[in-house]
């Protein structure tokens, strides 16, 4: 985690985007030239049949890697939703989780609830 942090940092969003998803191909493009196609999973499913995908996985796709989740919440309810999923997210990936905060849509008291919720729980998150 300590070295994957510092690159997701790195990575510059050069304009906001509508959509989550807007984001994903030049964040993994990024993370591919740093830790190598093979490394950077989009889309990862999370265990069979249950159909979540975290957005990116780092590391070998059989064994214990880095989950990276964006997350770009609009309101209150969306920030709740998130909040789930992000549970399920770090039974899966523990210490290993990383949740990436686009927060355009949000004013600084909501980036700043969602943030602590992330400390509450043991979960590094970063605002972008």
């Amino acid at each position: 985690m300590d070295n994957v942090i510092p690159f997701v940092r790195w990575h510059q969003i050069v304009k906001p985007e509508k959509t989550e998803s807007a984001y994903y191909g030049p964040f993994y493009e990024d993370m591919a030239d740093a830790f190598g196609e093979d490394w950077v999973h989009e889309q990862f499913p999370m265990s069979q049949g249950v159909g979540w995908k975290i957005d990116f996985h780092l590391g070998h796709p059989q064994r214990g890697g880095i989950g990276i989740e964006f997350k770009m919440p609009r309101s209150a309810p969306d920030m709740d939703r998130a909040f789930g999923q992000i549970d399920s997210y770090q039974a899966v990936y523990e210490e290993r989780l990383l949740v990436v905060l686009l927060a355009d849509h949000l004013d600084a008291a909501k980036q700043s609830h969602f943030v602590a919720h992330m400390e509450a729980k043991q979960i590094r998150a970063m605002v972008k």
